[in-house]
């Protein structure tokens, strides 16, 4: 069976990087919050880079093979991780797998 989780708004996402900042666990807010561990994780990395703007939706960009391949590429060549390189190009790490 798989989990269902929920969708988590500008002000739940901005109180859970606070959580996460006083010292609560990425595990204790998965399982209380029903966030999913890699989403919490994404949040947590454009928060830290970005600041509370991070944490707004951002439009989807569909990728084309071309661009998968230029992101492939980049993570490859520069050793960064694909969370990284997503937030470099404001893509959703989903979009990048190929």
């Amino acid at each position: 069976m798989s989990k269902k989780y929920r969708k988590h708004g500008y002000a739940e996402r901005l109180k859970y990087m606070h959580m996460l900042e006083n010292g609560f666990s990425r595990n204790y807010i998965e399982r209380h919050f029903g966030i999913s561990g890699e989403l919490l994780g994404y949040l947590w990395t454009r928060y830290r880079s970005e600041g509370a703007t991070g944490l707004l939706k951002k439009q989807n960009v569909r990728a084309d093979y071309a661009f998968k391949l230029e992101v492939v590429r980049d993570v490859e060549e520069n050793n960064v991780t694909l969370v990284d390189a997503s937030l470099k190009y404001n893509v959703s790490a989903s979009q990048i797998k190929v």
